[in-house]
């Protein structure tokens, strides 16, 4: 088959597939409840986001067509973006049952995909999910326009199982880029103009304008206006902890606790400060705790208010508190 003989995507065949998809997921009852406007809604939105992969993506050397006959990633979001409308039309307690059928289309495509967006959740467009095997996109999550995310993505809730049934998933700014393999947890905000390198951690808010980067074992949140680098922290005895890198000494830092439960029980003093190395003295802690709870600290480096780096998770930091509990 030569180029000129493959039909070129426009908006009539967008709203044509729509319709089949529809006549093969919906009876007619509930086609009813699917007017022309809808229809027409979901397809500028699917245009919207094919030329947007089509900028992103070079391996599709901006073919619409190939695109849209062949990227499984891309059929995911055209099949979320029709099951999306139905979530919003269901909202009529008269057609309620559309939401049912919302969620039959959205398990649909995962079998055929592998990537899972929930029917409520709120995308802006244009979106792209590149490559995409392994994502998922929770009920709650919210993500702005312009965004562009790769295989591996999870928009989760901070628990497992019985976890409550407000907002409890990422909000995801205006033209942000997500790794492959990244992980972001809780109802937490990640401003517009973010990049987020792969297989990070994320669990505290992220300003506007940031790089989210792994360096060895540590995640570093990095805002871009500022210089300071972060190679190594370290466990060292008599429970100091030392923190290496570039930069370090015009900054104050500050331990944080995501689930707020030990912000007042932890005691640390700065004992040595230059821009290149940092220790800090850990207070042996007073009270008992779960050592559950010291997964959650952070360390948090601010100038002028503002977080500009955070090392989540902090597992040097865990380790010479497990060494306290245990003595």
């Amino acid at each position: 088959m030569n180029k000129t003989s493959i039909k070129q995507i426009n908006l009539d065949i967008i709203i044509n597939d729509i319709k089949s998809i529809l006549n093969q997921h919906l009876d007619d009852e509930m086609q009813k409840y699917v007017h022309v406007n809808n229809i027409i809604k979901i397809a500028r939105h699917i245009m919207s986001d094919l030329k947007f992969f089509a900028i992103k993506d070079p391996a599709s050397n901006k073919e619409l067509d190939y695109i849209y006959n062949t990227y499984y990633s891309f059929k995911t979001v055209m099949y979320y973006r029709i099951a999306n409308e139905l979530v919003n039309i269901s909202r009529n307690n008269i057609a309620y049952q559309l939401k049912h059928n919302a969620n039959k289309l959205s398990q649909y495509i995962k079998v055929q995909t592998a990537i899972e967006i929930h029917p409520a959740a709120e995308i802006g467009v244009p979106f792209v999910i590149d490559h995409g095997t392994g994502t998922v996109i929770g009920e709650t999550a919210k993500i702005g326009r312009n965004c562009y995310m790769l295989q591996g993505v999870v928009l989760g809730s901070e628990g497992i199982a019985n976890n409550s049934s407000g907002k409890r998933h990422p909000t995801i700014g205006n033209n942000v880029e997500i790794g492959a393999h990244v992980r972001i947890f809780g109802p937490i905000t990640i401003g517009d103009h973010v990049k987020i390198s792969p297989y990070s951690i994320i669990l505290n808010d992220i300003p506007s304008s940031s790089n989210v980067i792994v360096q060895s074992e540590y995640q570093v949140n990095k805002s871009k206006a500022y210089p300071i680098k972060v190679f190594g922290v370290i466990p060292r005895e008599a429970s100091v902890l030392e923190i290496n890198g570039e930069y370090l000494s015009s900054f104050h830092l500050f331990i944080k606790d995501t689930n707020h439960l030990l912000d007042k029980n932890i005691v640390y003093q700065i004992i040595d400060k230059s821009d290149n190395k940092i220790l800090v003295q850990i207070t042996p802690l007073t009270i008992q705790i779960d050592k559950n709870t010291i997964r959650n600290l952070s360390l948090v480096f601010e100038y002028d208010g503002k977080e500009v780096l955070i090392i989540n998770r902090c597992m040097a930091l865990e380790k010479i508190l497990l060494q306290q509990i245990e003595c």
